[in-house]
């Protein structure tokens, strides 16, 4: 589960389109930049187990601070266009340190190890 004190992912209702992006590229200061994200329809993905978030990932989104002392413990997937080739749009989350070093397997191990640590049950 991902509560509000976890830090959930923050998604900001219709930035997916070109102009939005266009918009916010054109905040040339923190203050319009705070601006734009004020007047945005801000949603919180918080979750409970079992339950999953599906965006287009060109919706502004960002993660929260997890002020929680349990470990937010998430899975997600990438789709893409077959024979899609030179994605701009692939910033690859995965934590550098941790890229190519990590089975799927040995990620399962890692969350069912984070599980037991989590206030609240699945």
């Amino acid at each position: 589960h991902v509560d509000m004190n976890m830090g959930p992912t923050l998604f900001l209702r219709g930035t997916h389109t070109k102009a939005a992006h266009a918009m916010l590229g054109a905040c040339r200061t923190p203050s319009v930049a705070q601006s734009f994200l004020a007047a945005s329809d801000v949603r919180a993905a918080v979750l409970r187990c079992g339950e999953a978030s599906l965006y287009d990932r060109r919706l502004l989104h960002a993660g929260g601070r997890n002020s929680s002392w349990a470990t937010r413990v998430l899975f997600y997937l990438t789709f893409r266009t077959a024979g899609t080739v030179g994605d701009p749009w692939n910033a690859n989350s995965l934590r550098s340190e941790l890229r190519g070093k990590l089975s799927l397997h040995q990620l399962r191990d890692r969350s069912a190890e984070a599980l037991p640590m989590m206030r609240t049950p699945c």
